[in-house]
């Protein structure tokens, strides 16, 4: 297999990079793990920050701090709204997530500007909502969302090399849980075996954050246009049937993970078994929309 990705990265002479394969996963199963590139390196992660954000609030649920029909003082949305990008609220106001933005929202609802649609009318990918949940989960719990994160899944899960910082991308909000951690390849490739064989919260908690919520909602993909169906879990993105796909072809409408402006990705599928991640220095680009297909389509033919 590491000659297959070989083949395709050899390419990328100007791209700082690393990455992992994990194959054959399950509660009873054997597994396997390969690396290649820069395993020990800090990257950023980007939007794939919000699988961490993610699976924090799904700790918080299962800790009965709130549930995903939750309305946050009085306001129309839910958690669960807010984690599947239905809430009617933009990705951001004026190209940031500022405070400002964040408070109207909560006093003035939805008349703050930062509404774009009416709620559950088009699935709007939000880091306003991402920060808006940051906020609610610091209310909810006593703990700032960075120090909560910590507790309830870094440290739990010895991700030694995994922080937090809202100046990894300041312009998408103050908290960092849109896109505010860098991580290395190995923390990343062990989150990923988590998220596949959950110890941290429940199999049902997975399930519920990795499954399409309100098919058929339509919306844009950030990078790839316009779906009828923009097929979202709570928090992870579900590839449903769009086409083209960042995980490339072989990957089933079952696929979950999310992706990165840095240039970062994870998917797992489990009517594969496959789980797949990678890190890289480059920005999102036509790059990333070729190349990241490509090195998908090669693993899953050198594992067949």
């Amino acid at each position: 297999m590491l000659e297959k990705i070989g083949s395709i990265t050899s390419t990328w002479d100007s791209v700082g990079f690393g990455g992992f394969v994990i194959d054959a996963l399950g509660p009873d199963q054997a597994h396997s793990i390969e690396y290649f590139g820069d395993v020990g390196g800090s990257f950023r992660l980007a939007s794939l920050s919000k699988m961490f954000s993610t699976y924090a609030w799904l700790v918080a649920l299962e800790e009965g701090l709130a549930s995903s029909s939750t309305r946050f003082e009085g306001l129309d949305f839910t958690i669960g709204d807010l984690l599947s990008h239905r809430s009617g609220l933009r990705f951001d106001s004026g190209g940031v997530v500022s405070d400002e933005i964040v408070d109207s929202v909560l006093s003035q609802g939805r008349a703050s500007i930062a509404f774009e649609r009416p709620l559950a009318s088009r699935r709007i990918y939000s880091n306003i909502g991402f920060e808006l949940l940051a906020r609610i989960l610091t209310y909810l719990s006593g703990f700032g969302f960075q120090d909560y994160v910590h507790e309830a899944v870094l440290a739990p899960l010895s991700l030694s090399n995994t922080s937090i910082s809202s100046s990894v991308f300041p312009s998408a909000g103050r908290s960092g849980a849109a896109a505010g951690f860098v991580s290395s390849v190995v923390d990343l490739s062990l989150f990923a075996y988590e998220v596949m064989n959950p110890t941290l919260v429940s199999l049902r908690s997975r399930d519920f954050a990795s499954s399409a919520s309100q098919p058929g909602l339509g919306g844009i993909l950030p990078g790839y246009g316009y779906f009828d169906d923009n097929s979202w879990g709570y928090g992870f993105e579900v590839k449903g049937e769009k086409s083209p796909h960042w995980s490339g072809s072989l990957t089933s409408t079952s696929t979950y993970g999310h992706f990165g402006a840095s240039g970062t990705f994870l998917w797992c599928d489990p009517s594969l078994s496959l789980c797949v991640g990678l890190l890289t220095d480059r920005p999102f680009d036509s790059f990333a929309k070729v190349q990241w297909p490509a090195l998908s389509k090669a693993i899953i033919q050198s594992l067949r």
